[in-house]
């Protein structure tokens, strides 16, 4: 195994975690469309933050050459993937037994 798939495999799972948090709050949000108001400025930011992510993800595949890796390389490489994630967790609202106005949550 390359440093390049071991590096690339651990940024994967972490925007899968971003990931999955953006598309289990639309399910939630889909589930219960009938007890909340849906704010149209979430929708609008999570999408843009899941087209982020795809891709910041896909713009890994230049460094898919490079041979040698130090750790403050790696350090600063991941740092923004697990911004991404963060925020994303952030972005999703909690919907059971909270307020069911997205709006009051920005």
């Amino acid at each position: 195994m390359t440093q390049f798939k071991f590096i690339s495999v651990f940024i994967s799972i972490v925007l899968a975690f971003g990931v999955s948090d953006i598309l289990s709050s639309w399910g939630e949000q889909i589930r219960l469309r009938k007890q909340i108001r849906i704010y149209w400025l979430h929708v609008a930011w999570s999408a843009l933050l899941l087209i982020l992510m795809i891709q910041v993800w896909w713009s890994l595949w230049i460094l898919r050459e490079r041979t040698a890796w130090t750790f403050i390389e790696y350090l600063v490489l991941i740092v923004p993937f697990l911004t991404l994630a963060l925020i994303a967790y952030l972005m999703a609202p909690s919907l059971r037994g909270g307020d069911k106005d997205i709006r009051k949550h920005y």
